[in-house]
């Protein structure tokens, strides 16, 4: 995830004030649905975003994503694209 990208969902509560790598722990899969749970308003939402297929993954889930550090970043990355795309009233 691009540093902009971090320093704007640590601004916005989504994450830790504290820099840290992101490693593929328990701990990150729950900070992801952390967020989805905050980008979405309501945990049924996410869940559902997590567990479907997206054209932006591969066609693969954002859970299945989190299995690696790279992947685990891209979802970083596409919730905070939906983040940014509500705030702006484009979704």
């Amino acid at each position: 995830m691009r540093g902009s990208n971090i320093e704007r969902l640590r601004k916005r509560g989504f994450l830790d004030p504290q820099p840290r790598s992101l490693g593929v722990h328990r701990h990150d899969r729950a900070l992801i649905i952390q967020i989805a749970n905050r980008v979405f308003g309501d945990p049924a939402k996410a869940q559902d975003w997590l567990n479907r297929p997206r054209v932006q993954l591969g066609g693969r889930t954002p859970m299945q994503m989190l299995g690696t550090k790279t992947g685990a970043r891209r979802v970083e990355e596409l919730l905070a694209e939906i983040d940014d795309d509500k705030r702006l009233g484009i979704g």
